[in-house]
């Protein structure tokens, strides 16, 4: 069974960090609209699933842009 880890190359790492990142500022952002008195904006809903399609990216297998090494295999250190 796979668990579900931080992703280590470089491409799915920098989309999973940034889809965190994106979940953090939207939460942020909204706490903030609700504290100022501001409604749900819904002109750009298309960007709330951003973040989290970013995270899936960059942890789940299947969708993974760059393969991610298998934890026990021995590799060449010129490896990229």
């Amino acid at each position: 069974m796979n668990k579900l880890v931080a992703p280590k190359r470089w491409l799915n790492a920098s989309l999973f960090y940034l889809g965190c990142f994106g979940v953090v500022f939207q939460l942020t952002a909204q706490i903030y609209c609700w504290w100022v008195g501001l409604g749900l904006i819904t002109e750009f809903w298309w960007t709330w699933p951003a973040p989290f399609i970013c995270i899936l990216w960059g942890i789940l297998p299947s969708l993974q842009l760059q393969t991610e090494r298998q934890a026990g295999k021995r590799h060449s250190t010129f490896e990229v």
